[in-house]
């Protein structure tokens, strides 16, 4: 079973510090954009189950000493021991409905200088930092959740070879359902794409990509110009600067990239990923999934 980590999963070897695990926990939760998140300790990425040197921990102790850094609400979670052919791991299921997360600093007052005292952390790709002005005010709109997006399959094949260079066509079907009374508008100038092969830790960008709906609309990029036209779905809505969902329904991506040869034949599976943020407030959330080269997609 291979594990990959994206805006909702976080992966850890081990169990970190509380000061450091109640930090990355509200980072997490609050860049989640109201969605639940899952943290899986015992797994790597490469390596997939490992031995936690210290031991599974005892959350009834561990999470209090995490939460006595939070100012105010901590989230809610629910922990399960997850067992698999090679090892076991711990999930802890979260629930970030309590968002925006603010923690202490414990090393406010111990020395001179401008120490903070209070930090609203926020995830940013896999590292966290503290959230910027915009990303609070995102926090607060109460109007906005994020979201549900589900792989409903996927295909990746290979058209051509040149120059060392394997030429690709990537398919996705997907079921998207806006979680509030707010249509869904998706700007196309922040909708990004990425794909890595198994074997990598580089991902290729993806420029050249096509989103439609039920019928025959079609939104396009080809090098970062775009091309349209107009979808008779009225749920799914496709302009010349992006997409608007006003209901659950279907959507279809198609891409078109390249990637070394080598990479290609080497490869089993791809990791998939395209980013979004939604309206005003520019909420994120991300269209993930695994393809196999012979067997499709693992959302």
């Amino acid at each position: 079973m291979r594990f990959a980590e994206d805006s909702r999963v976080e992966l850890k070897r081990a169990w970190p510090d509380s000061y450091s695990m109640a930090r990355r926990l509200a980072g997490h939760g609050n860049a989640a954009g109201g969605s639940d998140i899952l943290w899986l300790i015992g797994v790597d990425e490469k390596e997939g189950i490992v031995e936690i040197e210290s031991g599974f921990p005892d959350l009834a102790d561990e999470m209090p000493k995490v939460f006595k850094f939070f100012d105010g609400p901590s989230p809610s979670f629910v922990d399960r021991i997850v067992e698999f052919e090679k090892g076991r791991c711990i999930a802890i299921a979260v629930d970030t409905t309590f968002a925006p997360f603010v923690v202490r600093n414990p090393e406010h007052g111990k020395s001179k200088g401008h120490v903070i005292d209070f930090e609203i952390p926020w995830r940013s790709g896999s590292r966290i930092r503290s959230a910027r002005r915009d990303e609070i005010i995102r926090l607060l709109a109460t109007d906005f959740t994020s979201p549900d997006i589900e792989v409903l399959k996927a295909s990746i094949t290979s058209s051509a070879m040149a120059a060392g260079k394997m030429f690709c066509q990537l398919e996705i079907e997907f079921y998207i359902m806006p979680l509030s009374e707010t249509r869904l508008e998706l700007p196309l100038h922040r909708i990004q794409g990425a794909l890595k092969p198994d074997i990598s830790d580089d991902w290729f960008k993806i420029r050249d990509f096509n989103f439609r709906g039920l019928y025959s609309g079609e939104l396009t990029t080809i090098g970062g110009s775009r091309q349209f036209r107009r979808s008779a779905d009225e749920k799914f809505i496709v302009t010349s600067s992006g997409i608007t969902v006003m209901a659950g329904t279907k959507g279809h991506v198609t891409a078109k990239l390249s990637i070394p040869e080598d990479t290609w034949h080497i490869a089993n599976s791809f990791d998939v990923l395209f980013s979004f943020e939604a309206g005003r407030e520019r909420i994120p959330f991300d269209l993930t999934c695994s393809i196999d080269k012979n067997a499709g997609a693992a959302p």
